[in-house]
């Protein structure tokens, strides 16, 4: 995937942020643990994707809007506010599988296949993991997120776009994410688990937006 100047710009400030949230403490010390430094630096890295594809794209799209919302969301996690948090990254990916419809492509064999697998491989995993939940309010939401995310997932499998191969993985490590947080909140907790989740989790949102900006370059 090549990168501009602008784009190494906004890649840069996008990793410094990233930074500033995984080693907060060490930055800020006894002030790490203010509300507002935590939720900063938190939806600092995906605000910033979200402002620089804004930018570039001279308004605001259906892109900027599912980073936007995703920020928001991330604010939400930090609060511990799971049914707004899962309601915001809902709308994230409304946003996502409505701007990946509209550049959608006719399916093939290998697109059906692939789409098959995704779905049986996240309602197995829904199936095991979600009747964890604590609530049945907590059990609709993630059954309703699985669907809304396995849609995001299979419109970036038949995305028509040259770079459809970087949706595709942005998709898959999406998923990941939300899997991962999924089996730590109804399952059981493990080891690593905040780094894991939140480095596939930035990583898919960087591709998304790079592939946005990419876009941006290529059509003027």
């Amino acid at each position: 995937m090549q990168l501009d100047s602008r784009n190494l710009w906004v890649s840069l400030l996008f990793f410094v942020a990233v930074g500033c949230y995984f080693f907060r403490g060490a930055i800020f010390g006894e002030f790490a643990y203010l509300s507002v430094v935590r939720d900063l630096t938190k939806a600092l890295p995906i605000a910033l994707l979200a402002f620089a594809v804004a930018r570039r794209n001279g308004r605001v799209n259906l892109i900027v809007a599912a980073l936007a919302l995703s920020a928001v969301g991330d604010v939400a996690g930090e609060h511990r506010a799971f049914l707004w948090q899962v309601g915001f990254f809902m709308a994230a990916h409304l946003c996502y599988i409505t701007a990946f419809w509209r550049e959608r492509r006719a399916y093939n064999r290998t697109d059906t296949s692939l789409s098959a697998v995704l779905w049986v491989v996240l309602m197995t995993f829904a199936g095991v993991v979600i009747p964890y939940a604590s609530t049945t309010a907590e059990m609709i939401a993630a059954l309703l997120y699985v669907i809304v995310i396995g849609t995001m997932a299979t419109m970036a499998l038949c995305h028509r776009q040259p770079d459809r191969w970087i949706y595709c993985i942005a998709a898959l490590l999406f998923c990941s994410s939300d899997a991962m947080i999924g089996y730590a909140r109804f399952v059981e907790p493990f080891a690593g688990r905040g780094i894991a989740i939140m480095t596939t989790y930035f990583a898919a949102q960087y591709l998304f937006a790079m592939a946005a900006l990419r876009r941006c370059t290529a059509t003027r």
